[in-house]
């Protein structure tokens, strides 16, 4: 069987929320709380890089730790996939969304996923509900991957309003 991978962007655009988000102080907690293994990624990753996808979890789950109250905790993993949206969207790509239309963008999402990730599956539903202001997407085959749900939706927040569908609610 393959070792489930993801490329690194994520894990590194997570790095860079929490440094550009927290403290000194809690950015040790949270850094302190990770594997040997992820701390030794944390000097060698590149965005291109495949790593396993729970490195990510394990810095999300350091965010959820320092936060007391659940609902801000989620609230950063969202802003954290924001960011990640955006460290992930270099110029050619930011290019591309504003040329896409919402059904074009939602019919190339699996493929996006596949060329990213060597492990679960992500399925569009009914695009005529895009009238509607709503696309459902599902997600299978994932395994265990933690926080994984409010981090893509603040990167799928990003990648719609880096389209200009700003008036879009990403849930």
């Amino acid at each position: 069987m393959t070792e489930r991978r993801t490329k690194s962007y994520g894990f590194i655009g997570s790095m860079e929320y929490i440094d550009n988000t927290y403290d000194e102080e809690t950015r040790k907690r949270i850094y302190s709380s990770v594997s040997p293994q992820v701390r030794d990624f944390m000097g060698t990753a590149r965005k291109e890089q495949w790593a396993p996808p729970l490195y990510c979890s394990e810095l999300w789950r350091g965010i959820v730790n320092v936060h007391a109250d659940p609902a801000k905790a989620r609230e950063q993993l969202v802003k954290c996939g924001r960011n990640t949206g955006a460290y992930a969207t270099n110029t050619y790509l930011r290019l591309l969304l504003k040329m896409l239309t919402a059904k074009m963008f939602a019919k190339k999402i699996p493929d996006f996923w596949a060329r990213d990730s060597n492990f679960g599956k992500i399925t569009v539903g009914d695009m005529g509900e895009m009238k509607s202001g709503r696309l459902t997407l599902s997600f299978s085959e994932l395994g265990s991957y933690p926080y994984f749900g409010a981090v893509c939706e603040g990167w799928f927040a990003f990648s719609l309003e880096t389209m200009g569908l700003k008036q879009l609610k990403v849930a």
